[in-house]
């Protein structure tokens, strides 16, 4: 078509060089102008299909910029998922160890308070208690702190009682045994005064 366009304008141009303005004229509206319209017609039609084509490779790009979008989305929303899940994992296994850890410090400190129970109540009143921390075990290791103390004082006041009471047995014993051998010498005095009477009054 555009062959034909330009074999057609040319013959047109040549004929008004030859100075045959009538006949180019008439050409041009016999012949130029029908393949001119044919031309525009075609031209049209390309630049309509250009446009098409156009329209639709812009349609595909916004496709592909809103899939790409929705991926990255997605992406992005998977990752913060991810993301979640493994913050709560983490805090997770932190709470698990620290309970653990919890767990394994209050057996500890009741094991502790255990013995110590055990131990004032077998009598062994020698070892101190020691206090250390805060919280309910350590007030319980300051009131088995406070009941020790309070037995060795009671301890120590009954064997103080103790010691008086054997030295108090030990001086009545000795008084006994001195009255005993007064009483005997006593008894004796009298038998001979006794003797002595008879032999006068026979």
């Amino acid at each position: 078509m555009r062959k034909s366009y330009l074999e057609t304008r040319d013959k047109a141009l040549a004929m008004k060089k030859a100075g045959d303005v009538a006949q180019a004229r008439d050409f041009a509206l016999k012949e130029f102008a029908p393949v001119v319209d044919r031309y525009n017609a075609v031209a049209d039609k390309m630049v309509a299909y250009q446009i098409e084509r156009s329209e639709a490779q812009a349609a595909e790009a916004n496709a592909l910029i809103r899939s790409y979008r929705m991926a990255v989305v997605v992406a992005g929303v998977a990752g913060l998922a991810l993301l979640v899940v493994l913050v709560v994992l983490v805090v997770l296994v932190v709470l698990v160890v620290l309970s653990w850890v919890l767990v394994a410090r209050i057996r500890q400190s009741l094991s502790e308070v255990s013995g110590v129970a055990r131990r004032i109540g077998e009598g062994d009143l020698s070892r101190p208690v020691q206090v250390s921390g805060r919280g309910e075990v350590a007030e319980m290791m300051q009131a088995m702190q406070q009941m020790q103390a309070s037995l060795v004082r009671i301890v120590g006041e009954v064997r103080l009682s103790s010691d008086s009471i054997a030295t108090g047995s030990s001086e009545i014993a000795t008084g006994n045994a001195d009255l005993s051998q007064c009483t005997e010498e006593q008894a004796s005095n009298l038998e001979e005064t006794a003797a002595s009477m008879e032999e006068l009054t026979s």
